[in-house]
């Protein structure tokens, strides 16, 4: 056990020297133009598609990926890829229609984590990732939680909606989000008549979905106000009250006019503001975590080139330069949902509902329950002591306690080396690649095949069938604890 715990420090201090010198070496590559960043990365003989890049491109514009999904990723091409992870809708996803018929023998959907779990298989058997992951931003950025709605059905519809509208044109999410039950009771539209106009939801329109602060006053907002009163919900459906709508004159964001909340929600979807905050957020979520102005800049003027249509956003993004640079690989921290979802998807397990939902909500990202108004921080405030010890509780569950979905045969990774009885150089150069793509360095791996070896060498006649089983979970747990793991 102690040396279990010297080489976790080892491969934590290798690792992180290694991300280190990756950024001092790319600091000139961030003064680049954000345009020029923009433009279509093209494979180069010095700078190629390789399984990295695939296995990158997997990790941000879904979960990540098994090995053969990763594999085949790379063989088919960037173009392949790009096509079924974006253009998603060509793409057979029987899942949904186990989900719909589960779906309805639930019934009123009144349970919150029933709704956990099904959304949760979702993500982990998606054959469209890239919708499963836009449904999670979406769900932080309208940051909706159960805790007040107390209405699990209306926020289960409001997932509905973040899916369907996953990659469709901002403006009309933003139209369908202003007339969802779950966000009209969640930001007290209910109250919001015409004789005492509660200006809370449009309030959070401007600061938190579309302008952010700065870019827009208090007037805008007691005058937006006025055009959303009456928009309330009736049994578990939008309803206009129409005998509680202010239809007179209103002044916001310049322009007079008898507006109503359609008006102001067009407005601000494509206002510029709108455009710089949505860029920054998806260029924190996509790809790093502090992206500079030039960069947010240069997706904002796609975002409003387009209307706001997410997939033409998205596209520019995930074929940009900028996606694939240095400064960008693994750049980010996973978010529990990411850490959970892809390391089901990667070992092929069973997403037990008793193991996943207690991770979640221990590592801080409860689904349906975001902590408040603005969602979760994200970024290097997902790790604090006690989140990173309950990330390596749950990988460790994982490995050793979670069964293969085929059980009949061990975990796919792990099925493998044995097939072929590797032995501690190929296992461990296995698992460094199936799990982290090598991002390893030297003298790491070869600390984990001394580990391997001196343990091996305890026992009188070789390792038995289940022993040699248990290194191997011993060996995976240790590189998926590493820092190349934890980032995305």
């Amino acid at each position: 056990m102690h040396r279990l715990v010297a080489l976790l420090g080892i491969l934590a201090i290798s690792i992180q020297a290694q991300v280190v010198t990756e950024q001092a070496a790319t600091q000139a590559t961030g003064a680049m133009a954000g345009k020029e960043f923009f433009k279509p990365w093209v494979p180069t003989k010095q700078d190629p598609w390789d399984v990295k890049k695939a296995a990158h491109l997997l990790r941000r514009a879904g979960f990540g990926g098994s090995v053969t999904e990763v594999q085949v990723a790379y063989q088919n091409g960037l173009e392949w890829a790009l096509r079924d992870l974006i253009y998603y809708e060509h793409v057979e996803n029987p899942m949904e229609e186990v989900l719909q018929d589960v779906e309805h023998e639930i019934g009123d959907m009144n349970v919150i984590t029933t709704l956990q779990g099904l959304w949760l298989y979702r993500m982990t058997r998606s054959m469209r990732p890239l919708e499963e992951k836009m449904t999670l931003f979406w769900h932080g950025h309208f940051a909706t939680s159960n805790y007040k709605v107390d209405l699990p059905y209306m926020m289960f519809r409001q997932n509905q909606l973040f899916r369907k509208h996953a990659t469709g044109k901002f403006p009309e999410l933003l139209q369908a989000v202003a007339k969802d039950p779950a966000m009209i009771v969640w930001l007290d539209n209910q109250t919001n008549v015409k004789a005492n106009p509660n200006e809370n939801f449009a309030r959070e329109v401007f600061e938190l979905f579309t302008l952010s602060i700065g870019n827009y006053t208090e007037k805008d907002i007691q005058e937006a106000a006025r055009a959303f009163t009456g928009w309330q919900v009736r049994g578990l459906d939008y309803y206009f009250n129409k005998g509680q709508h202010d239809f007179k004159e209103k002044t916001v964001l310049g322009k007079t006019g008898n507006w109503n909340g359609e008006d102001i929600c067009e407005m601000a979807a494509l206002h510029p503001a709108t455009a710089n905050f949505l860029s920054t957020k998806l260029l924190k979520f996509f790809v790093m975590e502090e992206p500079g102005q030039e960069y947010i800049d240069a997706l904002a003027e796609i975002y409003l080139a387009s209307k706001g249509d997410m997939k033409e956003v998205l596209n520019a993004l995930f074929r940009s330069k900028l996606f694939f640079s240095p400064e960008a690989y693994r750049s980010l921290i996973k978010s529990p949902a990411e850490l959970t979802v892809g390391t089901i998807r990667l070992l092929n397990t069973r997403s037990l509902r008793n193991i996943t939902l207690p991770a979640l909500d221990k590592m801080g990202q409860q689904l349906y329950n975001p902590p408040n108004v603005k969602g979760w921080d994200g970024g290097r405030t997902w790790i604090n002591t006690i989140t990173l010890l309950e990330r390596n509780n749950f990988l460790q569950k994982m490995l050793m306690e979670a069964p293969c979905r085929n059980p009949k045969k061990d975990h796919p990774i792990f099925q493998h080396i044995k097939d072929r009885d590797m032995k501690s150089r190929d296992a461990v150069d296995f698992l460094c690649k199936a799990l982290i793509q090598d991002d390893l360095s030297d003298d790491a791996k070869k600390e984990l095949r001394n580990y391997f070896d001196n343990e091996v060498a305890e026992t009188e006649s070789g390792i038995a069938a289940e022993g040699y089983s248990y290194k191997l979970r011993r060996i995976a747990y240790i590189i998926m604890t590493s820092p190349a793991y934890q980032a995305n």
